[in-house]
């Protein structure tokens, strides 16, 4: 296990952390275990509950105080399989838990969903529904078992990000998203394979890169690092995520 984060997250106020999740902890589960969570909306236990929460505090969140506090962040990586879905999710209930008027979870990896699999939730509309205006908004927002957590979806079905990307209607969701909500969380594609993640990123007001430790290179993170610069989205750190 390696001792050192990566430069990138030195660079930025967002310290890296390590150990938090294992990419695709949950995806090697049975659909017998799936099955028994079906609509629980739970995500199962953690023993890895405190550095969530250190993480969390290293952004400036609402619930931290500042002025410049954030309302919406993203999780993004240069490669799927980087734990990008769970680290969402985890920060996502950790805020909920710590208070607030009220935290949405927005898995906008529309390809590659995850977020009803993590949660053990039924396949339902979602995002993609909303953007092609095929669901209003509310009703495809739905509850968890973190009683301030709520959970919008991809949709219905796998959609590649450039069906739906339209990056007027998607400004106007995040604003509505930021008027209703003390904290959202994005899981966002992988900059490093979908062009549309860094313009998505920059609608928000941060973004974290979620880096697999010893699997991804450096010379991949500063390609996605710039890739985002770019878009003019708004870098805060780094997560070095091992592999347990």
């Amino acid at each position: 296990m390696s001792s050192t984060a990566p430069a990138i997250a030195a660079q930025k106020n967002l310290a890296a952390q390590k150990n938090l999740a294992e990419p695709n902890d949950l995806a090697a589960q049975n659909d017998h275990a799936v099955q028994g969570r079906h609509r629980s909306g739970r995500l199962p236990p953690s023993a890895d509950d405190e550095r969530f929460t250190a993480l969390l505090r290293g952004l400036p969140w609402p619930g931290a105080g500042g002025a410049d506090s954030l309302k919406t962040v993203g999780f993004t990586s240069c490669r799927g399989g980087e734990g990008v879905s769970t680290v969402a999710a985890r920060l996502a209930v950790r805020a909920a838990e710590l208070g607030g008027r009220g935290v949405l979870l927005v898995d906008a990896n529309l390809l590659r969903p995850a977020v009803e699999r993590l949660f053990g939730l039924a396949r339902e509309a979602g995002l993609s529904d909303v953007l092609l205006e095929n669901c209003e908004l509310s009703a495809a927002i739905r509850t968890t078992h973190v009683e301030r957590l709520r959970v919008l979806s991809a949709g219905r079905r796998a959609v590649h990000p450039d069906e739906v990307h339209d990056p007027a209607r998607m400004a106007e969701l995040v604003a509505t998203l930021k008027e209703d909500f003390d904290l959202v969380v994005f899981d966002l594609p992988a900059a490093g394979e979908i062009v549309s993640a860094a313009c998505l990123a920059a609608l928000l007001d941060g973004v974290v890169l979620v880096v697999e430790a010893q699997q991804t290179s450096w010379e991949a993170a500063q390609r996605v690092t710039r890739q985002l610069s770019r878009a003019n989205a708004r870098l805060l750190g780094a997560v070095l995520n091992d592999r347990l």
